[in-house]
Formats: structure tokens, sequence, C-alpha cells
């Protein structure tokens, strides 16, 4: 089902008015993820020049947060350091991690250093040490002991996050439920869909203007139909297991501004209840206010201790008004209910990765959060090793339109999007 952006609040984010800002400090990885999309060619970077980027960041993109990503950035032996300066600076600071390292001591010397949010990435297309060829739902206790040491260590915050490919399509429903039962300790959660470039002749690769070989690349497949989900096919995923689930905000492409690249939605939510989920006002409301309190934008993973409170934005978000009856309700039935310390909320971004369209353009996410230096200039993260390894994007030349037809029409996309 296509999803209608006309009925989403468009987030009001630029490329120097963003909350994100995103810290690359190693390439190296001590696993191996088939939706990576990055190759270790440089390892750790040094303090001084990721200090310098962050202060950049701040300058140029006004963020609320530094996402400290890799690689696999708790591999830096100086990652304490580079959430301490972050902090400094009076930014929040996140890492984007595997957790295969993580352990009760590094979290309390991160949490001492000031880390806000841990970005747990887990899914079952990882090489993960004695977690080899489990599915999502089998993977669940694993999560869980993430959660539980962080339960213990308390004050961090956690986002899980989870590449969606065919085999696991239909377990983000379960991965959602899992999060609300544990929404005190996991603010978030993040689907991104998996992208590459296919390699069995469908595209013709172009750096600099010569014919460049996708196998050199690591986010590249030699099976081009695994490469078709989209943001809407996750979010009916969801339905299976919350029916009553809706977006409320989005990001467009920069090539098709109607498809939905980032796709956010908000749960209002107990451990054991469910209330629904937020419409388009209350997410215009949160983004207006904090740029006009705090002169930022709100990144998805925070989220305000107000308990009941939330339901008073049923009064300006007709979504959240069944979620209001929904508790009256409980509360009639349960007055303890109205000292629940879970209720709360819990944000989901669908990410929706680079999609090539037919004239050899990349439908990207329009305002990328995700930009990061090369070569003292702001690019999509994801897209940075074709400059480490060409010096320039790449483009694309598509040599097969009919089988690409085809596949779509069977439900098997091939990565090109609808001409918009």
């Amino acid at each position: 089902m296509r999803i209608d952006t006309r009925n989403l609040y468009r987030l009001p984010w630029s490329v120097n008015d963003n909350p994100i800002g995103w810290l690359e400090v190693t390439d190296k990885c001590n696993i191996v993820c088939k939706g990576c999309y990055r190759e270790e060619l440089e390892g750790h970077r040094p303090l001084d020049v990721l200090e310098e980027e962050v202060r950049r960041l701040k300058e140029l993109r006004n963020p609320d947060s530094i996402c400290i990503a890799g690689g696999e950035p708790l591999l830096h032996p100086q990652i304490c350091d580079i959430v301490a300066y972050v902090n400094s600076l009076g930014l929040k600071a996140a890492i984007l991690t595997n957790a295969v390292n993580l352990d009760e001591n590094l979290a309390r010397e991160l949490k001492r250093a000031g880390v806000y949010n841990l970005k747990l990435h887990i899914d079952q297309w990882q090489s993960r040490p004695h977690h080899k060829r489990k599915t999502e739902v089998e993977l669940m206790d694993l999560r869980q002991s993430y959660v539980e040491l962080l339960r213990k260590v308390g004050g961090i915050d956690a986002t899980f996050g989870a590449t969606v490919y065919r085999e696991n399509l239909q377990y983000v429903g379960d991965i959602l439920a899992w999060a609300q039962k544990n929404i005190d300790v996991v603010s978030g959660l993040i689907f991104l869909t998996f992208r590459a470039v296919p390699t069995g002749g469908e595209v013709e690769l172009y750096a600099g203007g010569k014919r460049v070989d996708p196998k050199e690349l690591r986010y590249s497949t030699n099976d081009a139909t695994e490469v078709g989900i989209t943001a809407a096919d996750v979010l009916d995923s969801m339905r299976r297991v919350y029916p009553d689930v809706r977006a409320s905000s989005f990001l467009g492409g920069t090539m098709c501004p109607d498809t939905p690249k980032w796709l956010l939605l908000t749960h209002i939510a107990s451990s054991d209840r469910s209330y629904g989920f937020v419409g388009p006002r209350t997410m215009e409301l949160a983004q207006t206010f904090h740029h006009a309190v705090f002169g930022k934008y709100l990144t998805h993973g925070d989220r305000p201790r107000l308990g009941p409170g939330y339901f008073g934005l049923s009064a300006i978000d007709p979504a959240v008004r069944p979620g209001l009856r929904r508790w009256a309700t409980d509360l009639a039935r349960r007055p303890w209910r109205l000292f629940d310390r879970t209720l709360t909320t819990q944000s989901v971004l669908i990410l929706q990765g680079p999609d090539h369209l037919e004239d050899g353009t990349v439908d990207m996410c329009d305002s990328c959060p995700d930009m990061a230096f090369f070569e003292g200039k702001l690019y999509p993260s994801c897209r940075l090793d074709e400059l480490r390894k060409w010096g320039t994007l790449a483009n694309a030349h598509h040599t097969d339109a009919d089988a690409r037809r085809r596949a779509e029409s069977a439900r098997q996309k091939l990565p090109i999007a609808p001409p918009c």
C-alpha cells in the first residue's frame, strides 16, 4: 500500500538546521553485516580530527545530538573521550553500535562520559559470535540481555535497530511488541530497508565518467530482487501486530518528494498496554516547540516523561483521542494506572535507503540527517565509500528496464523507484 504523504507532517529539517550530526570514528568492525555500507580502508581516526569535525558539525548543522558511528565505534580506543567531548559542547552523544563489545563496565564508563543513547543494531544477517543463522525471533533473548544490562546500569536509553530484508520483514511487528514490553529502557526502534547495488548486469555504474565495477562496493548484491522493500512494506508488516499503526511525519526524497525516505511513528504505550500512535499535529507541535525554546529541532529518540499528560494532546490531535478513551476505560477498571510510570512514548523510524531511478540519478533522503564529512565537505554517509574509492559519487545506467517492470509487477522489485 502506497503511503499518502499529504496526510503527514513534512519535517522542517534542512542541511544547515538538522537535529543530527553524523560522526564516523572508525571503519574497523568486529563482525560482518550484510547490510553494511562501510569497508575497512583507514582504521581508527585521530581524536583531534574528530573533535574538529564535531565543532564543524555544531557550527554548520545546528544539531541536537551527535551520532557516533563506524565501523564499530566501541572499538575506538578513545571512545569515552569522544563522548565526553561531544557532551562538553552541549550536544547529546549517541553511539550506533553492534554491541558485541558492550558489557557492564564499558556501559558505566560511557555513562560517566555522558552518553545519552545507545543505538544497538541487531538483526539476523550479522556474523555475530554464538548467534549465527538465528531468526529475528530467536534474537529476542540477545536483545533482552542488553536491555537488562542497561536497566541495571541505569540512565541510558536504548534504541534498537535492524536492517529489513525479505526474510525478516514479517517480524518487524514482533520486534515492536518486544520493544513495548521494555519501554522503560527502549526509547525507540529503527528499521532500515536493505539497499545495495546489483552486480548481475542490471546496472552499469559510472564514476567520474568512467565505468566502475559495483562489486568494489561493500553494498553490492548479485540478487537484485532483495533490495526493493519500501517504508510502506515495513508499515504494512507492523499492522499484523498493531492494526492501528500510523505514521506522523516524514522526510521525502531528493528526486521524488512524495516518497517517504524517513518515516516517523510515535507510539503511546505502557509496558503492557498500547494506546495508539500520534498524528501529524503532535509531531508538528513537538518540532516547532523544541525549536522555539531550544533553538534546535528534535531527534527521534527524545521523549519527555509526561505519563498520562500525553493524552492532553488529544485537544489538538485527533489521532490521540482513541488512546485517551482506551486509557480512561482502563483507569476506571484499574485506578492504579494513574501512577503507571512506564506510560510514555516510543519512537519508530523507518528508513528507506537510496533508490536508483531510470535516468541514473539516485533518490536520496531530502535534508539528509546522516551527512558526514569527506575531505571537508558533507555527503550522505551511506555513500562515502564511493568517494573513498573513486573520489566522486557514482551514477547508474539501468540496462534491463523490461525485466525490472516484470519484477515490480510480481512484487519482487529492483532498486529502482517508479517515476515521480
